[in-house]
């Protein structure tokens, strides 16, 4: 094998794995082949640190270059500075993969050629876990980046992911690194007329239960999604009296509405809860009917900054539930571990930004109607945890609101939607997703509905 072909065959794993990503509506399939020319080469020796910088590169260039560019958007100062730390984002996941390349070379040159195989799916394996529980913890908290997981493009076609919640994630990985090991050995071997076999009997049998499966939909009282960016005036009662305009123009276009969900920190100006007379303009008496607002918004607790959740019904705040978790970078400095006392990292993001506190309450459980009753999960919370942090409570659904306008791109909106209906299949709950861009009930088994949306916007 020339060099010529080596590279390529590197190359065409680390674009399948990113196109996944970049164009998931139409080639969230290539995830389920991207590790075969990486293992075809395996089977040859033929793997090295080299090839560990060329695959990372290209793969979380494409993979990444989302999140790189709204960090960059969201940071404040001179264009050098503003461009570092995307920079060294980018670079630490390189770093990973470079160390998954020379740590898999090693442990192969050990074991030797008969367990080069066996090895290299453990290595990848926990690589991939790696990047989804614990490549992040420099920035204050032991936690990854879920949407780097290669089992999220599969939510495009839910059936393949019908054993993920039997047997759990981490061993469904395993399952799904297993099958293209599979595919590859076949390729290696010249054993064409097997490729058939492997696919169906790996994945064929889930597809087979998914469809002939008796599934029970949910249903939702009738609600509208609001995609609003409310932008904060010096006057307070002009700030209430933009998002009744907004309202009275969402329930002209869609009257049957009784409940309007807004995205996480929708309602930029402080005007809750101290303002009773502000609220009242959402009552009845300004909407001719009563409505159930959940917005998501900040505000000052004494000197502490929140991002918060109201409940707001016919005028009256009912309740509100503050984040129990905040973003690194984007909503909190660094505090901890390696990072903690960058100056560059306060200088471009927090110099004129507070930052946010999570709380420690509970995540409370709001029977907003006889027939909905929510647990509410504000956008990162969401992605975050590996497992629900909610007391199981039965019917209740959970409302994610999310924001995803700081994003530039449309396919990393909708990477961010595709997550949401992954943990709903992996949590086995129904989530209500709303985001700016991109709205629906994801149903625990794949299914998603669409929600009614007013997309006018200010």
């Amino acid at each position: 094998m020339n060099n010529r072909v080596h590279f390529f065959l590197i190359s065409l794993s680390a674009v399948l794995y990113g196109s996944a990503y970049v164009c998931p509506v139409y080639l969230w399939w290539t995830v389920l082949i991207f590790l075969v020319p990486l293992y075809y080469l395996v089977l040859h020796n033929k793997i090295g640190w080299i090839d560990g910088i060329l695959w990372s590169c290209i793969a979380f260039s494409l993979h990444l270059s989302g999140v790189l560019e709204g960090l960059f958007a969201t940071a404040q100062g001179p264009l050098a500075l503003r461009i570092l730390v995307p920079l060294l984002v980018l670079l630490l996941a390189v770093a990973y993969g470079v160390i998954w390349f020379i740590i898999t070379q090693w442990l192969m040159h050990l074991v030797g050629y008969h367990y080069r195989l066996g090895t290299c799916i453990v290595t990848t394996w926990l690589f991939f876990l790696w990047l989804e529980h614990g490549c992040i913890f420099m920035l204050g908290a032991w936690e990854g980046y879920i949407l780097c997981n290669p089992l999220i493009p599969l939510v495009q076609y839910p059936p393949l992911l019908y054993y993920m919640p039997i047997i759990g994630p981490a061993v469904f990985l395993l399952f799904f690194i297993v099958t293209q090991v599979a595919i590859a050995a076949c390729v290696a071997q010249r054993l064409h007329v097997m490729w058939p076999f492997f696919l169906l009997s790996m994945w064929g049998s889930g597809v087979v239960l998914w469809y002939t499966e008796k599934r029970v939909g949910y249903t939702c009282p009738p609600l509208t999604c609001g995609t609003a960016f409310f932008r904060s005036f010096d006057n307070i009662t002009l700030n209430g009296r933009v998002v009744r305009d907004y309202s009275k123009e969402l329930l002209h276009m869609y009257p049957e509405t009784e409940i309007i969900l807004f995205p996480e920190t929708a309602l930029r100006c402080p005007l809750v809860p101290g303002e009773p007379d502000i609220i009242a303009l959402w009552g009845s008496d300004h909407l001719d009917k009563p409505v159930t607002f959940l917005i998501g918004g900040f505000r000052w607790d004494n000197d502490i900054y929140r991002n918060t959740v109201y409940w707001i019904h016919d005028g009256k705040v009912i309740d509100l539930f503050d984040k129990r978790h905040t973003m690194a970078l984007t909503e909190r400095a660094p505090s901890e571990f390696l990072l903690g006392n960058v100056p560059l990292i306060k200088k471009v993001y927090f110099e004129k930004f507070p930052g946010i506190v999570p709380h420690k309450q509970p995540r409370p459980v709001w029977n907003i109607t006889p027939y909905l009753t929510i647990i509410p999960y504000i956008c990162s919370e969401l992605f975050f945890n590996n497992k629900p942090d909610h007391q199981p409570v039965d019917g209740a659904i959970i409302m994610a609101l999310c924001n995803d306008h700081w994003l530039a791109r449309d396919y990393m909106r909708y990477q961010m939607f595709m997550g949401a209906r992954y943990r709903g299949i992996q949590w086995q709950i129904p989530i209500i997703y709303v985001a700016h861009f991109y709205q629906g009930l994801c149903e625990p088994d794949g299914n998603l509905v669409p929600l009614a949306v007013f997309r006018h916007n200010l």
